[in-house]
């Protein structure tokens, strides 16, 4: 079934709950005591597992900056240098408070990961941030007792543990105690895995143990998701897929990544790793009312100047479409030859814009080329056909719109219809 006819359709609603997840801070328990064989651990009266001291790289990296795609061509105005089809990004644009985590990498004498027990309204300054809420806020990973196990969940700054268990989502009162993960933000190494964790990672030694139940150990993972952000949840050898809590329920899902102490690199390796995954871009929830997020990513320009962004919204028996943003307007959407407009529930790409670039590109999208440029997964078709974010200049303007191997070039939306553009740039990241 298509969106409604008319473009400028008041509300296209999608039940998208916004869940916070709870966390804070008191005692800690040293490296010395998480890493000796001889000690037991707390939750389980099991010796440790000792760890060689080792240097990690990180996927999921706090976040401070918000900034403006900037083309040499398109805007006319300088912006940045064309390389071998790619143009390369520059960044402009404030620090966003809203979005501040640990800080800096921790020294070379600090613990590399390590659970902290604690209480209050607020993580220590050490843990570390491994997802997003659907509101941008960051996630921490945090387990606790309960119904004789010990379980994985998430947490964030201002309340309790959120577990996944029996179905529901299960919070923890501010005056119970659990534990966050802490330690150097790049200590974790994070690897792919479908259903269940992979019996040659349980052979490495690497995974990282955040607690137990009745079949087997709990560790830690995080899943991608549209509209639920990017969550932390529990996955093990006995499970399918990862479970994470959010809207006052349990949810699996069947791909993820879960946590590993990573395997050491030289020096040289870490000063690149800095240098390379020094930020990131995920989607944030946005309204007409709410306006757009901080952190927000300029990719467009309306014909009447106004700066448009990258968005995605739910469409009944239509996948997670892929369309423009205007600060005053709402998402906009090609969709069965339509323009459609969504004044509510709609998302918007943000982020640090320097770890992504575009790469000219002309009808749809190769197998092969997929795997070359690594574009950003933006939503699907009905069909589960992923769609990427795409740019085209047309009508004095700049447009967003999707693409995907499916499609004969850029779909974007332009004065109440559909239009496709065979000459694109699509959004990859370097």
């Amino acid at each position: 079934m298509n969106p409604q006819d008319s473009p400028w359709a008041a509300d296209n609603n999608n039940d998208t709950s916004i869940t916070a997840a709870r966390l804070s801070a008191d005692k800690v328990l040293s490296s010395t005591e998480m890493l000796l064989t001889e000690d037991l651990d707390p939750w389980t009266e099991k010796p440790k597992t000792r760890y060689p001291p080792i240097v990690f790289e990180t996927e999921v990296v706090p976040l401070v900056f918000a900034g403006d795609l900037e083309f040499a061509d398109a805007w006319g105005d300088g912006g940045s240098s064309n390389d071998a089809g790619r143009t390369h990004v520059s960044l402009e644009g404030e620090a966003d408070p809203s979005l501040s985590g640990p800080g800096p990498l921790l020294g070379a004498s600090e613990p590399k990961v390590f659970w902290k027990s604690i209480r209050g309204k607020f993580v220590p300054p050490s843990a570390i941030p491994i997802g997003r809420d659907s509101d941008g806020a960051p996630l921490f990973a945090t387990r606790t007792k309960y119904m004789n196990g010990v379980h994985v969940g998430k947490g964030r700054n201002g309340g309790g543990c959120h577990i996944p268990y029996g179905g529901k989502e299960i919070l923890l009162g501010d005056d119970e105690e659990y534990d966050v993960l802490c330690g150097n933000p790049s200590s974790i190494e994070w690897v792919p895995a479908n259903n269940k964790v992979p019996v040659p990672l349980m052979s490495t030694g690497r995974l990282i143990e955040g607690g137990f139940e009745k079949d087997g150990p709990i560790f830690i993972g995080i899943c991608e998701t549209y509209f639920h952000g990017t969550q932390p949840g529990k996955c093990g050898p006995h499970l399918a897929g990862l479970h994470y809590s959010y809207g006052g329920k349990e949810i699996n899902v069947a791909q993820y990544k879960v946590a590993l102490h990573a395997a050491p690199s030289t020096e040289n390796d870490e000063a690149e790793e800095l240098v390379t995954n020094s930020g990131t871009v995920y989607w944030r929830a946005a309204s007409v009312k709410l306006g757009v997020p901080a952190g927000a990513i300029r990719m467009g320009r309306d014909s009447d100047g106004s700066p448009l962004y990258a968005g995605r919204v739910k469409v009944n028996k239509g996948g997670v479409q892929v369309g423009k943003v205007r600060l005053d307007s709402g998402c906009f959407i090609g969709y069965g030859g339509k323009e459609v407009r969504y004044k509510t529930d709609f998302e918007v790409l943000c982020g640090d814009s320097r770890i992504i670039s575009l790469v000219e590109l002309e009808g749809s999208i190769s197998l092969g080329k997929l795997a070359e440029l690594k574009p950003i997964e933006a939503g699907n078709e009905e069909t589960g056909m992923p769609l990427y974010i795409g740019i085209h200049e047309a009508f004095g303007s700049i447009q967003i719109g999707k693409c995907s191997p499916s499609l004969k070039g850029c779909h974007f939306s332009y004065n109440g219809k559909e239009h496709i553009g065979t000459k694109y740039r699509l959004i990859v990241y370097n």
